[in-house]
This record gives C-alpha cells, sequence and structure tokens, in this order.
C-alpha cells in the first residue's frame, strides 16, 4: 500500500488520511508528503513534485521531501519541529539560511538520504563539522549554483561558497554516499584546494561511490590569470601529480568503481587531465559524460573511452571551446568502434559565428567541429544524437545504413552543403522503415540532394512530399504502450 501512494500528490495523500486510521499511520509514518515553503523557490529535481502548503503541517504530517526557498519568517523564526523527523529523506535549501536554524532544521533528520545546498543556503553559513553530523546515512549530496548569474552576486559571496564547498567536502562521512552532483563555482586561488576536496571525498568513500558529478558555474573575479597555454599544461601536469600521488590516496581511488561520471569545466580552464585520470582507473563505468571539451580534453576524453571500452554503455561528448583563431577541433569516430556494450552516443560540439573586421560587405562567417569516420560508430546504437558539429554525408550514409537497432535519431545543424549533411534519400530510408520511436531533423539535409531526389529546385516541393511522408508515418506507427510518444521533428532551415 505504500508503494502506492508514493505516486500520489501531498494534497491527494492528505485527502487518504480521513479514510481510516491505518492509511493515516501509512501515509504519515511510512510515506510522507512533499513539501515546499519559501517565496519563488527554485525549482529542485532531487524530491519530485512539490506542493506547498501550511508550514504549521510540519507539526502534524509526516514529510518525505521538504524545499526551503527565502522567506523572511524562516529567517527570524525556527521551524516547527517535524512530527515524524525519521521519514524526512529529501531536503533542499533554496534560500539565505543562518547556521542556527540550519541546526534546528537538519539536527532532527536522522534518516536524511538527500540534501540539497545552494548558492544562497552556503553564501550564509559557515560550514563546519556541526553541519554533517545529520549526514551519517547520506546517499546523495548536491551542491548547486546553476541558478545564480555573476553580475547578481558579489566577489566576497562567491569566495565563502567556495570555501564552504571545500569544507562541506572534506568534512562529509556516510556509509552510503552513492552520488556526488556539484555544480560549484569556479575560483583560481581555490581550484587545487577544491580539487584536493572532491578527491578527498571520493577516497573516505570509495567503497560506496558509484556517480560523479563535477560542473562549473559562476566564475569568480580571480578567474582571469595570465598564463601561456604552455604555462597551463605545466600546471595542471604539477597539480595531477601532487595530488594523485599521495601514497594514500593513490591506493583508494583504485578501489572506486564509478558506474557514471559527468565533467564539465569552464573555458579556459583545462582540468580534464586531473580527473581523466581518475575515470582511467575505472573498471565498471557505464555512463561517460564530458562537456565543454578543449582540443586536450578531446584527446583525454577519448582516453577515458578506450579504457573503458568493455563496459560503457553511454557516452556524452561535447565540444565546448572554440574561437575565430584556434584550429578546428575534429573528433574520431573510430574511438568509439571498440566500445562493444555501447547503446547511446550523443555527440555535440558549438557553432562558432563571427563578423569580418572592417569588412564593408558585412560578410560573417561560421565554423564548428568536425567528426570523421562516423561509419566507424557501433551498428548497436539504440540512439545516435549529433548536433553542431560538422558530418560529411556519405560518412553518415556508412553509419546509418547498418544501425538495424536504431530507435532515436537526432541530427541538428550537421551541415546542409558542400557534401556535409544527410543526403534526402536517407531521411526517405528511415521514415519509409517504421521502427523509429524518435526522429528530430533540424538543419541537416544536404540542400543538392534535396534538389537531385525530386529534380526540382524548389524546397518547398521536397518540404511538403517528406512532411506528407512523415504524417503517413506517424498514422501507421503504434506507440509501444500509453506512457510513450512518437517524436517526429523535422526543420528545414
Amino acid at each position: 500500500m505504500g508503494h502506492i501512494f508514493e505516486y500520489c500528490t501531498s494534497q491527494e495523500l492528505i485527502a487518504f488520511t480521513s479514510v481510516c486510521r491505518k492509511w493515516y499511520e501509512i501515509v504519515h509514518s511510512l510515506v510522507g508528503l512533499n513539501i515546499n515553503y519559501g517565496t519563488n523557490p527554485i525549482c529542485d529535481p532531487i524530491s519530485g513534485k512539490f506542493e506547498t502548503l501550511d508550514l504549521e503541517l510540519l507539526s502534524t504530517l509526516g514529510v518525505r521531501s521538504l524545499q526551503v526557498g527565502d522567506n523572511e519568517e524562516l529567517y527570524y523564526d525556527l521551524l516547527p519541529p517535524f512530527r515524524y523527523p525519521s521519514v524526512v529523506r529529501n531536503l533542499s535549501l533554496t534560500g539565505a539560511i543562518t547556521d542556527y536554524k540550519y541546526f534546528a532544521l537538519v539536527t532532527p533528520l536522522t534518516g536524511l538520504s538527500e540534501i540539497c545546498l545552494h548558492f544562497a543556503a552556503l553564501s550564509e553559513l559557515t560550514i563546519g563539522t556541526s553541519h554533517v553530523e545529520s549526514f551519517s546515512v547520506l546517499k546523495c549530496l548536491r551542491i548547486s549554483t546553476a541558478h545564480v548569474e555573476a553580475s547578481t552576486t558579489s566577489d566576497e559571496a562567491v569566495v565563502t561558497v567556495v570555501e564552504n564547498c571545500i569544507q562541506l567536502l572534506q568534512l562529509v562521512r556516510s556509509s552510503r554516499l552513492e552520488r556526488l552532483l556539484l555544480d560549484i563555482p569556479f575560483s583560481a586561488a581555490h581550484e587545487e584546494s577544491m580539487n584536493c576536496a572532491i578527491l578527498d571525498c571520493l577516497v573516505n568513500h570509495s567503497y560506496s561511490i558509484q556517480y560523479l558529478q563535477i560542473y562549473y558555474g559562476i566564475l569568480a573575479a580571480d578567474m582571469e590569470v595570465p598564463m601561456s597555454p604552455q604555462m597551463i599544461r605545466s600546471f595542471y601536469k604539477d597539480m595531477c601529480r601532487r595530488l594523485l600521488d599521495h601514497p594514500v590516496r593513490k591506493t583508494a581511488l583504485s578501489r572506486i568503481q564509478l558506474k557514471r561520471t559527468s565533467i564539465a569545466s569552464p573555458t579556459h580552464v583545462n582540468n580534464f587531465s586531473l580527473w581523466s585520470q581518475v575515470i582511467q582507473r575505472q573498471k565498471k563505468l557505464k555512463e561517460l559524460f564530458y562537456l565543454n571539451l578543449t582540443i586536450e580534453g578531446v584527446a583525454e576524453g577519448c582516453r577515458c573511452i578506450q579504457m573503458n571500452k568493455d563496459t560503457l554503455t553511454k557516452v556524452l561528448l561535447h565540444v565546448g571551446d572554440m574561437n575565430s583563431q584556434s584550429p578546428t577541433i575534429v573528433l574520431d569516430g573510430s574511438v568509439f568502434n571498440s566500445c562493444v556494450n555501447l547503446t547511446h552516443v550523443l555527440i555535440r560540439g558549438r557553432r562558432l559565428t563571427w563578423r569580418l573586421d572592417n569588412d564593408q560587405a558585412n560578410l560573417w562567417l561560421t565554423r564548428m567541429p568536425k567528426l570523421r569516420n562516423a561509419k566507424e560508430l557501433p551498428k548497436r546504437l539504440v540512439l545516435l544524437s549529433i548536433r553542431d558539429i560538422e558530418v560529411g554525408c556519405e560518412d553518415l550514409h556508412e553509419t546509418l545504413k547498418g544501425m538495424h537497432k536504431l530507435r532515436k535519431l537526432r541530427c541538428m545543424d550537421i551541415g546542409m552543403g558542400d557534401n556535409q549533411g544527410m543526403w534526402a534519400e536517407d531521411l526517405w530510408t528511415i521514415l519509409n522503415d517504421k521502427r523509429m520511436d524518435e526522429i528530430e531533423i533540424s538543419r541537416a539535409v544536404n540542400r543538392e540532394s534535396v534538389n537531385v531526389m525530386l529534380g526540382t529546385t524548389g524546397l518547398d516541393h521536397v518540404q511538403e512530399h517528406i512532411m506528407r511522408h512523415v504524417r503517413d508515418y506517424a498514422t501507421c506507427m503504434k506507440s509501444p504502450s500509453p506512457t510513450e510518444t512518437i517524436l517526429i521533428r523535422l526543420f528545414f532551415g
């Protein structure tokens, strides 16, 4: 019964409590409600759907998930005591809170399994040992600065958050910590200390940790440090040696068996080498997501794929660091060919557009990374997504020809001219096959092949002809289950 109740909204659960005493006890002492408190709270994914209820209900109802946003009453007054504190599993602090209020709120929650601390909360707290005493059975620690803009906060607040993050990572101890999800500010002055704290947190939970996510949100004012590319490479090489060659840390890192990693660095920061060395030591890694890659980062990502080729099932590579002066980044699809269990591949580049200086004709240039040897991608793929990266027509044709298990295809901004993009015939073949669950083609059909296909120079005729076929496709297709839908989205640009 309790399992069924978990799918109900808080308002429905409140109604169920009046049915009988047994249902009342199940709702409050076993299931709990999802309660939101505060003005304009950030929508947080860790606890599902929230209902905004009167805070006084905390003392009468069981609460499973509590999201606390900015509120003047909370800043000056204590929350009412939880009637069933052991039921609380998820806590998200999205607003400012003092240390005293934090202790009053968190200390009774001995069964807490997930906590999310946002920028506003971390900018007010002074993290110490007492702040993590209730984390003994914590499964997920999440730090989020994703909804904060640098223009709306002070440099002092950013530094305070960075220092609190370091303290929190060094002090937290849990016998069950599985997920470490970090969306943190970047400070060049604290970079090595932060990396050290993250590594030590992994070491302290080497027997339980399974998922590591490291994203960098806002940048501190000390970001701009004048260093040549050679100095940057030397700096990170020395930092990797200092952090990874520590005897205790080196031994403990070898015990870590991550199943999923997601790493993204800010532009001009090249710390992929550090995390790549951690990832390359894994033996059971199934999902690898690398974002905002530099040229060096692409090489590191490819090495990580090769080192985990026997276990990887999902890979995302995002090439993000390009400018008009840098060389074009080329990704070789053959790096995926040896991954025997790979089913999901997502490759994303970055479209760069700039205007020529002193150009009287107002000429704009566009450049994207390039995907070579796409035909070497594994034929067993279920999902293939390619976006903002140039792909040759023949290469993509050979890629799609043998993918009989493919069910989801997304091609967006992969080129439309000069033998780039998807041949119109290939799109026609895919639609004729009627086996796809999702098709999304946007500015990806080669223009010349469209003209050749129908022997006309009018793109409108081709669009009308293909879209008529799309409608027939959607009519013939039957959704596998009532909860699944068939997505077909085409945009010819």
